[in-house]
């Protein structure tokens, strides 16, 4: 079977290297067979011309063809031939006749090795062509994108299913630097782990530009192509389910199911976060929040009622804070709000005292009837370099004195004054 090459507009057409036709080749091959014959008729009938020393000239003609079986009985003629014309003239009774015939076996056996050494050619560059056309086949059936980048970290070819998954045309794509269509945090990340800019890692899920401007997690599996060229192939196939998939098993693992803050997990590994950030210069505030009186809303409502408060009281507490700040279920009716950017425990105290007033109002229930359940909370200030767990301690004391107070206000650690 002949090797197909496809082209990227899905016209395809067989290469078959220094290919003449095998129909050709058969009436060229026998033609210079006859010709040995004509030669010997002639030097027969010419002996002073000793036109057989020619024999050899069809065996090289054939040697083009790539034929080394069909040039190698060529040239076993040829030495027969020449063998007999030497005896029936009496060329062997001299010193120059046995000359002319080595030379006559001479000729052709190089001529047998032309053809084999362009038959081996022919065959590679078959073997070539044919797996270059396994390989674009494959990639135009696939839709995973495939990319051949240089050392120098310059795309040299595309596959078609680029303009599929980004957007962009396999040309435009060609000549450009991979690590042009990353997004800018992963380039930057990519730098940070030491990672040649023009790199990409052998496997990972990367974010890649696409035309209209927006970007599409693609995992990434580059594979180093054979010798020393520095070149590889890299796959990259479409990986948005995949990441979404994770991502949601990570907010699942990170999230209280019940109110959607922070769970308790979560909640810490953020709150020490914000403790370095405390000795980096930036002001770090815990609230300590504690819902009053929820059993009696349990006893009086249901379990049902008392989670449709938990709920309404954090996504409250969650719209009197900035993105920047972490509000996180601690579990039970405990929460734990960490404010940024705080300096005073008079500003943490004045989030706190609106997060208070914010769950204040009533609750409806789902029987039509409503609810009102206050907070207390405790508010703590990182002072210096001080723990995370020092600053709860701190706050949960503040949260008690609120407690004993006699509840719905805010007390903070330093002062155990009450707002409400």
């Amino acid at each position: 079977m002949e090797p197909m090459v496809v082209d990227e507009e899905g016209m395809s057409w067989a290469i078959v290297p220094g290919d003449r036709g095998p129909r050709w080749r058969t009436l060229v091959l026998v033609g210079l067979g006859v010709l040995q014959w004509v030669i010997l008729g002639l030097d027969l009938a010419i002996p002073s011309v000793a036109v057989y020393s020619y024999l050899s000239l069809p065996v090289l003609a054939s040697a083009v063809l790539a034929r080394p079986a069909w040039t190698g009985v060529l040239a076993g003629q040829a030495a027969f031939l020449g063998l007999i014309s030497a005896a029936l003239l009496g060329y062997f009774d001299t010193p120059q006749g046995w000359t002319r015939w080595l030379l006559l076996l001479a000729v052709s056996l190089a001529g047998w090795l032309v053809s084999w050494v362009l038959a081996q050619r022919d065959e590679a560059l078959e073997r070539a062509a044919s797996a270059e056309s396994r390989f674009r086949l494959l990639t135009l059936a696939t839709s995973d994108v495939v990319l051949e980048v240089g050392a120098d970290g310059v795309i040299a070819w595309a596959s078609p299913s680029v303009q599929t998954a980004l957007g962009f045309t396999p040309d435009e794509v060609a000549g450009t630097r991979v690590v042009g269509l990353l997004h800018p945090a992963d380039v930057r990340s990519l730098r940070s782990d030491a990672q040649e800019a023009r790199d990409l890692p052998n496997r990972g899920a990367l974010r890649m530009h696409r035309k209209d401007g927006g970007y599409r997690w693609m995992d990434v599996q580059g594979d180093r192509l054979p010798g020393d060229s520095g070149s590889q192939v890299i796959r990259l196939r479409n990986a948005e389910e995949y990441v979404e998939h994770v991502r949601g098993l990570e907010q699942q693992a990170n999230t209280d199911p019940l109110t959607g803050l922070f769970n308790r997990r979560e909640a810490m590994r953020r709150l020490q976060a914000f403790a370095s950030r405390r000795r980096n210069g930036t002001g770090t505030a815990l609230l300590f929040i504690d819902v009053d009186r929820l059993k009696e809303i349990n006893d009086t409502h249901g379990h049902e009622a008392g989670d449709i408060v938990l709920t309404a009281l954090a996504g409250r507490m969650k719209e009197q804070i900035r993105t920047t700040d972490v509000a996180a279920r601690m579990g039970g009716d405990e929460f734990v709000v960490g404010l940024t950017g705080v300096d005073t425990v008079v500003d943490a105290a004045g989030v706190a005292d609106k997060i208070r007033q914010a769950c204040a109002a009533p609750i409806s229930l789902t029987d039509g009837s409503t609810a009102v359940s206050t907070v207390s909370i405790g508010v703590g200030l990182q002072v210096g370099g001080e723990d995370l767990a020092d600053v709860l301690k701190r706050a949960d004391q503040a949260l008690y004195a609120a407690k004993e107070a006699g509840r719905d206000r805010v007390v903070t650690a330093t002062e155990k004054s009450a707002t409400g």
